[in-house]
């Protein structure tokens, strides 16, 4: 079956990834003061950073609107059937969005991944692989369904400072955790968003806590696979990251992903996520 799969850009996927499946990134946009780039398309995160760093000022995003997304399934038309996976209806409306635009054909599917980052990235993945393994469009979306609330993902972050700019901190908390070197962790759970962990000390030692501490139950882990993912990391910290994951002789592929200007001007710089499906 011709399948065609369209992504959110906030799925962060690895442009070689999308190269070898043919996905179309939908972006969703970042505005800095009156202007408004397309994620990934017209900014990068060391762009958006610098702006942040200098400027002092709050960056905001804005979702893929109806419009948009029907411009895009119009195009692909002379497929059988378009797959189209969107960032969490709970942390977005481009979900609803893509509903809507969707309801104007009669071959557009949309998913709610229920996820961003790694998450939503392990999704559009393993839908493009069954969609070349020559799944219905029916069969790849009822088993993405399935599939959503079986992923766990979370992130630990270096500074609470992205968060305060964008109201989803107070200051008193940034300034507390600024003080006493707390580490918080902020993992997806039914779509949304929540604080969880705290770590104490620098992000090297709190990276290296964290990542140990989410691989201890590997035997809940399905395919071996995992997904790491950071916003504008070191590479040194990357390379740690890595050779944890790769020292517990458990993952048989490690899928790592940069975090677009979406992800990133609300987890600010030097953040480590990692992202898994579980039995």
């Amino acid at each position: 079956m011709n399948i065609k799969i369209t992504a959110d850009s906030t799925c962060d996927l690895p442009q070689h990834l999308v190269e070898a499946y043919d996905i179309r990134i939908i972006p969703l946009q970042v505005v800095l003061g009156e202007q408004s780039f397309a994620d990934w398309q017209e900014i990068d995160p060391t762009r958006l950073f610098a702006y942040m760093t200098d400027s002092k000022n709050t960056c905001h995003t804005s979702a893929v609107n109806v419009a948009e997304y029907q411009q895009v399934f119009s195009e692909y038309q002379h497929y059988e059937a378009i797959i189209h996976i969107s960032i969490s209806a709970r942390i977005s409306c481009s979900h609803e969005n893509a509903v809507k635009a969707a309801a104007d054909f009669t071959n557009v599917y949309v998913v709610d991944s229920a996820n961003v980052c790694g998450g939503s990235a392990l999704m559009v993945e393993r839908a493009a692989q069954m969609a070349a393994e020559g799944f219905s469009a029916q069969e790849i979306t009822d088993q993405m369904c399935k599939l959503a609330p079986k992923i766990e993902g979370g992130v630990i972050l270096n500074t609470l400072e992205y968060l305060k700019r964008g109201g989803r901190c107070s200051a008193i908390l940034e300034f507390g955790a600024t003080l006493l070197q707390l580490k918080l962790v902020v993992e997806v759970k039914d779509g949304k968003i929540k604080p969880s962990k705290k770590y104490r000390g620098s992000f090297a030692n709190c990276a290296k806590k964290y990542l140990a501490e989410r691989i201890q139950d590997l035997h809940q882990v399905v395919d071996k696979v995992v997904y790491l993912a950071g916003a504008a990391c070191p590479p040194e910290l990357l390379t740690q990251a890595r050779e944890i994951l790769e020292q517990s002789g458990y993952f048989k592929r490690i899928v790592e992903l940069e975090a677009g200007c979406v992800i990133s001007c609300h987890s600010g710089p030097c953040a480590l996520g990692i992202f898994l499906e579980l039995k």
